[in-house]
This record gives C-alpha cells, sequence and structure tokens, in this order.
C-alpha cells in the first residue's frame, strides 16, 4: 500500500478578554490535511528546482549505488526478528575491535530501525530508509542490578534489539537472563555497546543513563550496516539474517 507524506494546516481563531487581565482564549479552531504528493508539483517555482537540480543528481548517484542483494525481505519485529538480530550483532562486533574489556553485549532499540530491508538489490538510499537517525556507537558500562531493571523493562514492552543476551520472559517479567551463558550478575558491572542516544536514556532506557563510564567510537550506527553489506558483496555473499532464540516469550 502506498503511504502518502502530509501535513495538517490548523487555524484558531482568538479573542481578548476584557475583563481583568487579558487573555488569549481560542473560541474555534479547524484543520485541514494536504497531501504532499505529485498533485501539488504546479505549485512548484522552477526556477528553484533547476538551482536544485544538479544537487539532486549528486545525492542520487550517491543513494541509488547497489551495494548488495538479498534474497528475501529482512524484517524487523518484537521480540526478536532476523533484521533487529543482524543489527546487534554487527554493532556488538564492531564495538570489540574498539573497546577493551570485551564488551559483554549490545542493546538497541526497534523505535531506532524504521523500515524493514526489501527483497532484491540493497542500496545506500534502502539503508537511509531503515537507519535515518545520525545515532552512533558507543560503549558503556554499567551495574548489573541496572541491567536487570532494564530488562524488566523490555519485558513489559515484549522485547527488544539485543545481542550476547538471552531472556526468557513470561507474564511480561524476565524469568530467565543469561549473558554470555551465565545468569546475570547484579554485582557485576558489565560492558554493553548501544548508541549515544540510548545511553542518555532515551526512548525508556532510563537505567542506561546510570553508566558508570562512556567510551565514544565516532562511528554512525547505519555505517557500521552500510561496511557489512559491502564486505559480504565483495565475497560474492548474499545478505540474510535469521531469529534464534535469543528473546522467549513463554505461555
Amino acid at each position: 500500500m502506498k503511504k502518502n507524506l502530509f501535513i495538517y494546516c490548523c487555524i484558531a481563531v482568538a479573542i481578548l478578554s476584557s475583563c481583568g487581565k487579558k487573555e488569549t482564549v481560542i473560541v474555534e479552531w479547524k484543520s485541514e490535511k494536504i497531501i504532499l504528493d505529485s498533485s501539488i508539483d504546479q505549485y512548484a517555482d522552477s526556477s528553484y528546482l533547476n538551482h536544485l537540480q544538479p544537487f539532486r543528481d549528486k545525492m542520487d548517484h550517491v543513494m541509488k549505488q547497489k551495494i548488495g542483494y538479498a534474497p528475501n525481505p529482512i524484517q524487523s519485529y518484537p521480540p526478536e526478528s532476523p533484521l533487529s538480530n543482524l543489527l546487534a550483532d554487527l554493532c556488538l562486533a564492531t564495538a570489540n575491535i574498539y573497546s577493551q574489556p570485551v564488551v559483554d553485549l549490545a542493546i538497541l532499540n526497534f523505535g531506532g530501525i524504521r523500515a524493514d530491508l526489501p527483497a532484491g538489490d540493497i542500496t545506500i538510499e534502502s539503508i537511509f530508509r531503515m537507519l535515518p537517525f545520525e545515532n552512533e556507537l558507543v560503549m558503556i558500562t554499567l551495574l548489573g542490578q541496572h541491567l536487570q531493571n532494564l530488562i524488566e523493562a523490555f519485558a513489559k514492552i515484549g522485547g527488544q534489539v539485543v545481542a550476547g543476551v538471552h531472556i526468557e520472559i513470561k507474564n511480561q517479567k524476565p524469568i530467565n537472563i543469561t549473558i554470555n551463558q551465565k545468569p546475570l550478575d547484579p554485582n557485576y558491572i558489565y560492558t554493553i555497546a548501544t548508541t549515544d542516544y540510548l545511553a542518555e536514556g532515551n526512548d525508556g532506557m532510563e537505567f542506561l543513563a546510570k553508566h558508570e563510564s562512556l567510551e565514544k567510537t565516532g562511528i554512525k550506527i547505519r555505517d557500521i550496516f552500510i561496511h557489512y553489506i559491502q564486505q559480504q558483496s565483495s565475497m560474492g555473499k548474499e545478505i540474510q539474517a535469521k531469529t534464534d532464540g535469543r528473546i522467549t516469550i513463554r505461555n
């Protein structure tokens, strides 16, 4: 199904009360939905479009580059999915190249993945659609008790993007958590690969903001994914991913 982008134009009528303090009071409002598609092309400024065309051509040359091939769609959905697993695994592997000591696990978020990877040719544009944000890879150290609390929050929403950890969930509660095949230790300091955005406690991950240290890499999550696809393509490999039971919902 084709999705149209649109904006709402709202008009409000306000009056000033003459009694006591002057206050603005909205007495009437209405809105109109304006679809942003080819129907509004007639209003475009042709001289401005001509000015932008060289920049658009350069952008298209970059964004339309084919960097790999996926024989099947690679999708993202909770509690775990082929796409989210692949992305988390790549971030964990990359973090272990840049960080000492060894990084124990990776934590990302489904909200950061904005589109599935469709079957067929993979372009730079398709990766930007999938990962549109400028999030960067960081490594933090976090007390196990805070990690336990965070995973309990994951269980309430039905899972999250992780690598290096296995979680069993029942009745929206984690009943078994292992990290590198060992039970989570609330007193241990874990090293976690995540994004700069999540390390600030955003998207419901307040416990990540309780980290004891933070190490930056300057590497965008999107670039990690692009590099992986290019590397696999150079070896003649197609891009595939799968689920592995790292997050299991028990009845």
